[in-house]
């Protein structure tokens, strides 16, 4: 997956980490290659946020 972006909400960033590697390690068994990942980021949100360029609508 060149230039992929993974997303998912873990409880802290040890099992974030924990479930990288173990879907890493399901994705090289499916594809019977190994997998080269050059760099990854994990990061942690300490509260939630949102922008967005779709405006909504006054009514």
């Amino acid at each position: 997956m060149p230039n992929a972006t993974i997303v998912g909400a873990f409880y802290d960033l040890q099992s974030a980490e924990k479930a990288f590697n173990e879907i890493k390690s399901i994705a090289e068994k499916a594809l019977k290659s190994s997998i080269t990942v050059e760099k990854h980021i994990l990061v942690e949100y300490s509260e939630p946020r949102f922008n967005s360029d779709v405006y909504r609508r006054e009514k």
